[in-house]
């Protein structure tokens, strides 16, 4: 197939389900103190109120003494050639939790808690929400965080120019400044993803050089960018967070091999390195100066199937389909075992997530059965189109293209680039099945259903369903958190029966780590971030 250059909408549509994010339950700082925060009642969330106030994840390790001072090398090979924070990508990751804060964040049970608000409040009809911000902030220039500036970060995002992913979820939402301290968000229709889509709204400050020398209200501020090369931050001394943070500076090392960058953290080069890869991980957590933690990213990796063409369009067909995957080698193979096969859309980090249906077999027996009652015994021929950004499913293609070949079906990889693999996610082109990966599934469940994968009116697997735009529908209007938990499990079921989606693994990511780094975690974002505001060299 020929190569198709995307446009910046095709491209963000196809980013926001295949979004590389860095995000299983072990995202536990290294070596980092317990914090006890007070509960602050936040009242008519779609939640419940959080019983933290901060969007990093609680410690667990043991209390340590820290000595204040150092600069931290975070090595990555994505290649930084400006300070823009939009879009979301690899890219700006090091600077997300680094120079800004959130209006709004999460706890440790992801439920929203106030970052750079103090509480809010929805109305009976959940159609105006009202913000109180936190006084006393300053931007890394010493000007003061006002309303204003918080109406302009959110008009900002909803400014397609600014390529911000969460704007086409914002749209329509009016933004009022009330006076210095108070946001007036004004509805069209209730969104309870708010609080997921503000968490993808990095407070930067308007007055600054957005793409040369971005300033936000965060732990560290821009020092120096040479792109491609390095990325300097250092201390925010007005940080509005008491004696945060402890490093004196952070710089972000470009080394485009991830071999050679792994080869900088066992040396001593770099302090942290993101992406270890999985088959090295257990290697650098034994080494005598180096430590990995491996974590569940925000969605999961599996194959999208091609609905509206037959044979495909036969709910039977793809079922035979998913029996026919071997999950489990899937993950003692490409995964390592560090993490189980799944059977729904949703990772174990998420809320949505429940044990009794994340059930399934591989049945070989079955699925030829199913496509006997389908009138196909004698199997069939089709096309599963695998890329790059999905590797281990790129890999493994061939496994389950061998199982298959056992109930009759003759399927024919198709490798294609990176770029023809998003256009043909966004713009549901793709014949037979296709390798895949989203983000998404780790926040407010909403969330998910507005990813090109998942949404109602148009996705990526061309599956239609009346059923399935009703019940979506109906849980996003539901205002009762529990409830909604109920109605989406609902949700999860009818997928799972519908066979659209075939589910593999949740994503896996890891970072790895010098012995001599205490504090540092990932801040929990859409995709989540590092986060260096609490870290420590000993």
């Amino acid at each position: 197939m020929n190569n198709k250059r995307l446009t910046r909408r095709e491209f963000l549509i196809a980013l926001a389900g295949v979004s590389a994010g860095v995000g299983l339950a072990a995202c536990a700082p290294l070596a980092s103190p317990v914090t006890q925060v007070p509960a602050t009642q936040v009242p008519g969330t779609q939640m419940p109120p959080a019983q933290a106030t901060a969007i990093r994840v609680p410690a667990t390790a043991t209390v340590v003494a820290r000595k204040r001072g150092g600069t931290l090398i975070y090595g990555t090979t994505f290649a930084m050639q400006n300070t823009a924070p939009y879009p979301r990508s690899g890219n700006s990751a090091p600077m997300r939790a680094t120079l800004f804060n959130y209006l709004v964040g999460v706890d440790d049970k992801r439920r929203p808690a106030p970052e750079l608000t103090e509480s809010w409040t929805l109305s009976q009809d959940r159609l105006t929400e009202t913000f109180k911000l936190k006084q006393g902030v300053k931007f890394h220039s010493g000007r003061e965080f006002t309303a204003d500036d918080a109406k302009w970060n959110i008009e900002y995002a909803q400014d397609p120019k600014s390529l911000a992913q969460a704007g086409t979820q914002l749209a329509g939402i009016k933004v009022v400044a009330k006076d210095k301290y108070t946001l007036e968000l004004n509805y069209p229709n209730p969104v309870p993803q708010i609080y997921s889509l503000l968490l993808d709204v990095p407070i930067i400050d308007p007055q600054s050089d957005i793409s040369k020398a971005v300033g936000g209200t965060g732990p560290f501020k821009f020092d120096s960018l040479k792109p491609g090369d390095e990325f300097r931050m250092v201390r925010n001394e007005q940080y509005w967070q008491p004696g945060k943070p402890l490093l004196d500076a952070v710089v972000v090392k470009i080394i485009p091999d991830q071999s050679s960058l792994l080869v900088n953290l066992e040396s001593g080069a770099v302090h942290v390195m993101p992406g270890v890869p999985l088959n090295q991980v257990k290697r650098i957590q034994s080494g005598a100066e180096t430590t990995a933690q491996v974590y569940s990213g925000p969605g999961c990796l599996n194959y999208l199937v091609n609905c509206a063409d037959a044979p495909f369009n036969d709910k039977r067909v793809r079922q035979a389909m998913s029996l026919a995957v071997d999950r489990q080698r899937f993950s003692d193979t490409q995964l390592y075992g560090l993490t189980p096969p799944t059977y729904i859309v949703w990772p174990r980090i998420s809320p949505i997530w429940d044990a009794s249906l994340d059930t399934g077999e591989f049945n070989l027996d079955k699925a030829k059965a199913l496509l006997e009652s389908a009138g196909l015994g004698k199997g069939f021929e089709t096309t599963i189109h695998v890329s790059s950004p999905v590797p281990e499913i790129s890999t493994f293609t061939q496994v389950f293209q061998a199982d298959l070949a056992k109930i009759g079906v003759k399927a024919n990889i198709v490798m294609v680039e990176a770029n023809e693999w998003l256009a043909l996610i966004a713009g549901s082109k793709f014949p037979g099945m296709l390798a895949h990966s989203y983000a998404g599934a780790n926040l407010d469940p909403a969330m998910l259903f507005s990813t090109h994968p998942f949404n109602p009116e148009r996705n990526a697997p061309r599956f239609q369903s009346d059923q399935y735009k009703q019940v979506v529908v109906a849980a996003q209007k539901e205002p009762d958190f529990d409830k909604r938990i109920s109605m989406y499990r609902d949700i999860t079921k009818l997928i799972k029966d519908e066979c659209s989606i075939l589910p593999l693994t949740a994503r896996v990511d890891s970072f790895g780590a010098r012995k001599s780094v205490q504090g540092f975690r990932m801040a929990i974002l859409v995709d989540p971030a590092p986060d260096f505001s609490d870290a420590s060299l000993s």
